[in-house]
């Protein structure tokens, strides 16, 4: 009986001459997809080649005849083996940037650092969205991934860059992620740049009363006299919204 992920395989190999199956140990994932090979070998006349590295691909490839290679833990069965990630990032340096860009999102999302590491030592870490509307410093601070995020600030994503005049600084304020403000407060992120309502870090820190993040900010000479578009200041967002141990901290300030 054929499941919902096989036939899905069996459509992204039709459609894209690949399929990856991504999920927990011990879910037949080795059944899987090697259930996907035989259907091929049997309706198509496909030779099967069972190969445990990229290397093995390239040698056993053979233009002239219909083969579906197969390989089982592409990057180790436990923990990553960067030996053999560093193998499939350099197998061909003219694969379609399309798949090395969904890499990159796969091993993010699921904090692999050192697979992101080793993408961003092979490929410019600026094709991998580091637009204005595509960031994925962005992305990642929303996920709240401090590991993460120092990934990308260590190999040069710009902490500064604005969204619809939103920065990194003041998507980590508004989340509370704190350990994150401190991490790209500590890589020069700029503390007195405001949004589209000219509402700066502190003044958004404040109305959520995050007593942490509105003291971090204060210590890195963040102004708390820069106002918004109603002529509020952070001091005024903070004591309206009832926040007094922001307040407090404003007074000691």
């Amino acid at each position: 009986m054929e499941t919902r992920a096989i036939r899905r395989l069996l459509e992204m190999v039709n459609t894209d001459n690949i399929a990856v199956a991504i999920e927990s140990s011990g879910c037949g994932k080795s059944t899987t997809i090697h259930y996907v090979a035989l259907k091929f070998a049997l309706e198509q006349e496909y030779e099967i080649i069972i190969v445990y590295n990229p290397e093995d691909m390239r040698q056993l490839y053979n233009p002239e005849c219909k083969q579906v290679f197969v390989i089982d833990d592409v990057l180790s069965n436990a923990t990553l083996d960067e030996y053999k990630a560093k193998k499939w990032l350099l197998l061909n340096k003219k694969i379609d940037f399309n798949n090395y860009q969904k890499l990159f999102d796969i091993a993010k999302i699921r904090g692999h650092d050192e697979i992101v590491k080793l993408i961003l030592e092979h490929y410019c870490y600026s094709n991998f969205g580091n637009e204005n509307d595509t960031s994925p410093l962005f992305k990642t601070i929303r996920q709240g991934v401090t590991g993460m995020v120092k990934v990308l600030l260590e190999n040069k994503f710009d902490p500064n860059i604005c969204k619809n005049n939103e920065t990194p600084l003041l998507r980590a304020s508004s989340f509370c992620h704190t350990e994150i403000v401190k991490l790209l407060l500590e890589y020069y992120s700029d503390p007195n740049v405001c949004n589209r309502d000219n509402e700066s870090h502190l003044c958004v820190a404040s109305s959520n009363g995050y007593a942490e993040i509105v003291k971090l900010l204060l210590d890195h000479n963040c102004d708390p006299n820069l106002c918004n578009n109603n002529n509020e200041s952070p001091l005024f967002a903070t004591s309206s919204n009832g926040k007094s141990f922001s307040s407090k901290i404003y007074v000691r300030s």
